[in-house]
């Protein structure tokens, strides 16, 4: 039983990252008060905003990230700066929602719909398995 919680445990935490990994817009990295896109896709003449913002708030080095909530664009900085974070996303509403874009994958949607049923499948059988 300990295994079986433990693996359940591991599969549901995966799940939960892969779900956040899809949604991700992208990633940038602030190096020596330089900003270099490292996933994902910035909107044209958004770095060099973003890079201004960081500078403005005083963040030299760290990490920015964003993604899709239902509410719209999540933005962090790591380490977490909420004077830079506000300034990011004054930065990201002077943009149409739809210059933002997910690294395109078609065949993302189904493919977590199988592997979660596939995992709810394999708890109810165990789940009733003596």
């Amino acid at each position: 039983m300990p295994v079986f919680l433990a693996a359940t445990l591991l599969l549901v935490g995966g799940l939960i990252m892969w779900n956040y990994l899809s949604n991700v817009l992208f990633i940038v990295d602030i190096a020596d008060g330089s900003a270099q896109v490292t996933q994902g896709d910035v909107p044209p003449g958004m770095l060099h905003m973003m890079r201004d913002a960081c500078r403005l708030g005083g963040m030299r080095e760290g990490r920015i990230r964003a993604w899709k909530t239902e509410e719209g664009l999540t933005i962090r900085t790591s380490p977490r700066n909420e004077g830079v974070e506000q300034r990011l996303r004054n930065v990201a509403g002077t943009r149409r929602w739809t210059e933002y874009r997910a690294p395109h994958n078609p065949h993302l949607a189904t493919a977590k719909k199988a592997v979660v049923w596939t995992a709810v499948a394999t708890l109810v059988s165990r789940a009733f398995r003596r």
